[in-house]
Parts: C-alpha cells; sequence; structure tokens
C-alpha cells in the first residue's frame, strides 16, 4: 500500500486484508502500531469517490477504533473530519453509513475516562442525515440512535442536536419504531436528554433576564 499509493485496486484489497485481521482483538493494537490506520487514512482521502473503498475504509476504521491506542492515532490524523467527508460522498450507502454513525461515538468517546468530547456540529448533522435518508433501514437507524445517545452526555451536543433540522421528528419516529426495541429505547433516552437541556438552557436564560432587569 505504501508503495503504490496510485492503485485504487491495491488499496481497497489492502484494506479488505486489513479488515480481516482487525477482526482479531489481539491484532489492533500490533496494526495501530504499523501505522495502518495512516494507510487507510490516504487510501480514503484519495479515492474517497470510490464507494467500495470508502465502504471498506469506514467499516475497517470501525473495526480499529475500540482500541484507544487506536482511537488516539485517528484523532490525530483528524479522522473524523474525513468519516463525514465519506458520509457526505455516499449518503445512499448502508453500510457506509451504519459504520460511519458507530465510528463517530466510538471516536468521541473515552471509555477509560468516561467523557465524551464536544464535536464540530457536522459530525452531529451527517448522522441526522444519515437517519433520515434511510428511516426504513433499522441498522442505521439503530447504529445513528446509538451514536447519539452516546454524544448527548455532553451538554454541547445536545445543543447542537436540538438546532439539526427534523431531529425531533426523526427520533420520535425512531422512539416508536416497533422493529428494534433497542432503537425505540435509545431515542426516548434522546429525547428525555434534549427536553431537560432545553429546559435548563431555558431556565439560565430566565434568570440571566430577571437579574439584568433587577
Amino acid at each position: 500500500m505504501s508503495s503504490f499509493t496510485h492503485s485504487e485496486v491495491l488499496q481497497e484489497s489492502g484494506i479488505a486484508a486489513i479488515y480481516v485481521l482487525a477482526t482479531n482483538i489481539f491484532s489492533r493494537v500490533l496494526l495501530t502500531r504499523s501505522n495502518i490506520c495512516q494507510l487507510i487514512y490516504a487510501a480514503l482521502d484519495k479515492f474517497i469517490l470510490q464507494e467500495s473503498l470508502a465502504r471498506t475504509a469506514i467499516t475497517t476504521f470501525r473495526t480499529l477504533s475500540p482500541e484507544q491506542e487506536a482511537r488516539n492515532v485517528m484523532e490525530s490524523i483528524h479522522t473524523s473530519k474525513l468519516t463525514v467527508r465519506a458520509m457526505e460522498a455516499h449518503p445512499m450507502s448502508v453500510p457506509l453509513q451504519r459504520d460511519a454513525c458507530a465510528l463517530l461515538s466510538n471516536l468521541a468517546v473515552d471509555i477509560d475516562r468516561q467523557q465524551v468530547k464536544i464535536v464540530p456540529k457536522k459530525e452531529i448533522v451527517s448522522i441526522v442525515v444519515a437517519m433520515s435518508n434511510h428511516k426504513m433501514t433499522i441498522s442505521i437507524l439503530s447504529s445513528a440512535c446509538f451514536a447519539l445517545k452516546n454524544l448527548t452526555y455532553e451538554d454541547e451536543n445536545c445543543r447542537s442536536l436540538q438546532n439539526c433540522p427534523n431531529s425531533m421528528v426523526l427520533l420520535q419516529y425512531a422512539a416508536t419504531s416497533e422493529d428494534a426495541s433497542k432503537c425505540e429505547v435509545d431515542a426516548a433516552t434522546i429525547l428525555e436528554r434534549l427536553t431537560l437541556a432545553k429546559s435548563m438552557d431555558e431556565s439560565v436564560y430566565e434568570h440571566a433576564m430577571t437579574y439584568l432587569q433587577s
């Protein structure tokens, strides 16, 4: 992959081989330390308009992402931004959208420290757009709701989600989906958080206005 960066076929085959190796949890750290993430990034960046390669790259990133060391590398090379670009380039690719939602969630959550990062609004918008484009695809609804549930542990991400067009309608739809109970639960949890966040923001605003008028 390092020697033949202009070969789309070789790059995709290489990423596919990495994916197979990454399914073994004991191989992920070794792969990460071999600059695999950088190679996948470079291939995806160069051939992002090729749906098959982009899908394989996002799926492989997602498979590597449970490892903290891999997430650190992905953060350093701004993998989340490239993931959003791939989602925008291939909005109707079910596996890409599903795995991209999961990847964005994994990159934002630090399990060891129990922390969630404030992510750019564009990432949250991309997840909402995936829901909108694939309302009838339970795998995407489930992945998107799981990702948004994780992201909304952070208040600022809640505010970004509140300001996304159609987000409330889509979440209400997911919350009533009879095909996936986990999706229902996650969507209901997100709606509760958004309602609470809105109430708290309104309360703070009212207190501030009262203070300024006194």
